[in-house]
């Protein structure tokens, strides 16, 4: 059973952390730009819908190959088809080594604003809604509620689906959790979030917070994550208790991003997450990637390795391409190497 006195244990920790760094946003644009979530997304924890100054000041100026941007930008569209109704979408396909399409993702979001500060919110998946919530934020967007179906706040939200740090913690694309989430920022920019929901009546409470922003020309992000989950008949389910540092740091054309997690009551299960992109151009970037997962801590074997590096390309806005290379060190898998190429649209 969650006790409040964990959670204000929880509270004081994050509390200490948040209050002595000052930081950055989620993943890596936020790092690079300072920015809370919020500011290009209509989740105050990112993901998902973006907003329009998400879509139009970002896609177009960091997102896009700045020789092609002039042809596309007279073409510009406003995400809304009336005052109060916008829309959105996601669409991820893979081409794998083998010779075949791997679909990964098709989102479609829509958002009626019903009030100044309320929405209700929708994506749409192939076969059915996903999520459905109703979204209130207060005090010019410095405090807001989430009521309904979502998918839960937690760590760095690596846009690896297979990125050890979200499929060890069952952190998978398709989550979706019915409950409410409440969240604000305090201390000066830190942004907090506290959610309940009982999945066939387990209790689970996380802890999610993160505070970004700039210090000279530095960039920087820090939060921490925190997943207590009761156990039913010995058993948590699809919902262990999990814990996540994560944090970034970006320079000029560098920015790196790091998450360390563990999963288990005794944290057996550790993973770890690092990123480093660099920015050839706007609109064209390397990034190399190492993935660690120990699915026991006791033992000095046992270990999963991968290294993955990939080129992101936004020829067009809304439009990335994204051949990655990955190879195995540890693990089931030792040895191999895996290539494949992602489309991404997104708008």
């Amino acid at each position: 059973m969650i006790t409040s006195k964990r959670i204000a244990v929880i509270l004081a920790a994050v509390t200490i952390i948040l209050t002595s760094i000052s930081v950055h946003s989620l993943p890596r644009l936020a790092t690079e730009q300072g920015a809370a979530c919020i500011s290009c997304h209509v989740q105050p924890d990112g993901g998902g819908m973006r907003n329009e100054y998400g879509n139009h000041s970002v896609g177009f100026n960091e997102l896009t190959l700045q020789s092609t941007k002039r042809y596309f930008t007279p073409y510009k569209l406003r995400p809304r088809l009336t005052q109060n109704l916008s829309f959105g979408l996601d669409y991820r396909m893979l081409y794998l080594e083998r010779g075949e399409f791997f679909r990964m993702q098709s989102d479609l979001y829509l958002s009626l604003e019903m009030l100044q500060g309320v929405s209700y919110n929708l994506t749409f998946s192939q076969t059915d809604v996903k999520f459905s919530y109703l979204l209130i934020k207060l005090k010019d967007e410095t405090l807001w509620a989430r009521i309904g179906r979502f998918y839960p706040a937690f760590g760095l939200r690596d846009p690896d689906h297979n990125a050890f740090t979200r499929t060890v913690p069952l952190l998978t694309p398709e989550l979706a959790v019915d409950g409410i989430s409440l969240g604000g920022k305090f201390f000066g920019g830190s942004n907090i979030f506290l959610e309940f929901y009982e999945p066939g009546g387990q209790r689970v409470a996380t802890l999610h917070s993160f505070r970004a922003g700039n210090l000279g020309p530095f960039g920087f992000l820090t939060g921490l994550s925190w997943r207590e989950a009761e156990a039913i008949n010995g058993s948590y389910r699809n919902f262990p208790i999990a814990k996540s540092i994560f944090g970034g740091l970006s320079y000029d054309r560098l920015t790196l991003l790091l998450e360390a997690g563990s999963v288990g009551k005794g944290n057996d299960q550790r993973t770890f997450y690092s990123q480093l992109a660099a920015r050839v151009t706007w609109g064209l970037y390397l990034l190399a990637e190492y993935n660690y997962h120990d699915p026991d801590w006791s033992r000095k074997n046992g270990t999963n390795q991968k290294y993955a590096f990939s080129i992101e390309c936004f020829p067009i806005p809304f439009i990335e391409f994204r051949p990655s290379l990955v190879y195995y060190s540890e693990g089931l898998r030792a040895e191999h190497v895996d290539w494949f190429i992602q489309m991404h649209v997104h708008y």
